[in-house]
């Protein structure tokens, strides 16, 4: 029920928005480590897209593979791609809030878009999502993207996943400006540059693990105003490709975000979530208890509704 909720109340990204007078310039912010499997589509597709003012700032963060020469071949023949080669991490910082930082500092545009190095963008995203904040004075906007199917076990896994993040975050309540509700999205962060520079900035995140939910609630908490949009026509990533991805992807985000660095709470969402799971599943089991079919019936159509919504 909270992942339909979910989908009812966050607005699909159309590009339906009217254009504003004037395009502002776009910085995309792109850290990468270790993604040489992913930053070539994924930085390739975005140089298509149709958006007149924007620049490339991809962060080579002390990569092991070839992932650096990679993004300086793609740069090579593209003036609009800017690129950092980081070698070392100060003490005090994570590495992503770190390149993200440094990638700041370089950007010329009127808004930052910090987005992971595995995202696949449309054409038409940019404009999208740029007249959408203008149209509505946003400062902040983050993005569901679609989610590319890796697999039955792992796509089931994943939809588990989702529900229960999207409910928990109560996602609905992150556009209200009289809500504490901040939400926000890796693979699709974009935040108008004065905006940011109210606030203390990436330095107040060194430390943060899920850094883009840290971004969103640092905005929120200055006053910026915060949107979430349904983004599933214009951008699409694969979460996870794997079930031991996802297990050591997942490690330091449910820790932070769903255990709030909480053992307690941690092993009580590990056990609550497959209860509510398999609920559907024991309602028809043979207890003799008349009620329990049609409950265990209409859990499972909600989380049929929520994965075909999600997929869509």
């Amino acid at each position: 029920m909270l992942g339909e909720r979910t989908f009812r109340a966050v607005p699909l990204l159309d590009g339906r928005s009217p254009a504003p007078a004037v395009w502002p310039k776009v910085s995309v912010l792109i850290p990468a480590r270790d993604e040489a499997a992913t930053i070539g589509p994924a930085l390739r597709s975005h140089l298509v897209v149709d958006y007149p003012e924007v620049e490339w700032i991809v962060v080579d963060d002390r990569s092991r593979d070839a992932t650096g020469a990679i993004i300086d071949q793609i740069a090579a023949g593209d003036r609009r791609i800017k690129v950092l080669h980081l070698a070392d991490l100060p003490a005090g910082w994570l590495g992503k809030v770190h390149a993200l930082h440094q990638a700041v500092q370089r950007a010329t545009g009127d808004w930052l878009l910090a987005m992971d190095a595995d995202v696949d963008l449309a054409p038409a995203a940019l404009r999208a999502a740029v007249a959408y904040s203008e149209a509505r004075g946003l400062d902040f906007l983050t993005a569901m993207p679609r989610l590319r199917g890796a697999g039955v076990l792992v796509d089931a896994a994943t939809a588990v996943m989702e529900r229960a993040l999207n409910g928990m975050g109560r996602v609905w309540q992150a556009s209200d400006p009289s809500s504490a509700v901040a939400y926000g999205i890796g693979a699709f962060c974009l935040v108008r540059r004065s905006a940011l520079a109210r606030t203390p900035g990436f330095e107040w995140l060194r430390l943060e693990v899920a850094d883009d939910m840290g971004l969103a609630f640092m905005l929120k908490r200055s006053g910026a105003r915060c949107g979430v949009v349904n983004g599933r026509d214009l951008l699409a990533i694969t979460f996870y490709r794997s079930i031991g991805e996802m297990f050591c992807r997942m490690e330091k985000g449910a820790w932070a975000i769903i255990g709030r660095f909480r053992l307690i709470r941690a092993c009580g969402f590990a056990l609550l979530l497959p209860a509510l799971e398999l609920a559907a599943v024991v309602g028809f089991l043979p207890f003799g208890v008349g009620w329990l079919p049609v409950v265990a019936g209409a859990t499972m159509l909600l989380a049929l509704s929520s994965c075909v919504r999600a997929g869509r």
